[in-house]
């Protein structure tokens, strides 16, 4: 375990082209279900882009950092390619509901499952 843990990087070396096999994302969110979560609300949510997804994606981040005129344009543009730069695109998120404590539960529940995704 120490050796996974220790090896973990970010790795920008990616071709966009080469295919994420779905059996192995399918593993991967089925073991993120297993982070830990008070209550047993299993409150995170996972959305998988690719194709052209990930360029939209990108296009309406970019065009809502664009609108508020406090985001320099480089970063726009940044934030424009730098979805499709990836074969795949993981978006993770959780539900809000419930009182203040549920919602923080529920918040680190969701980042308990992103931690096991890394």
């Amino acid at each position: 375990m120490a050796e996974v843990i220790r090896g973990r990087r970010t790795n920008l070396q990616v071709d966009p082209a080469d295919p994420v096999p779905d059996e192995a994302l399918e593993l991967l969110l089925e073991l993120a279900t297993w982070a830990p979560n008070h209550k047993r609300t299993w409150p995170w949510r996972f959305t998988v882009l690719r194709g052209d997804a990930r360029w939209r994606f990108g296009e309406a981040l970019a065009a809502v950092a664009a609108a508020d005129g406090r985001t320099a344009p480089d970063k726009v543009e940044k934030l424009r390619t730098k979805y499709g730069r990836s074969p795949v695109v993981l978006l993770v998120w959780t539900t809000v509901e419930g009182d203040e404590a549920r919602v923080r539960e529920d918040r680190d529940a969701t980042a308990a499952a992103v931690q096991t995704l890394l």
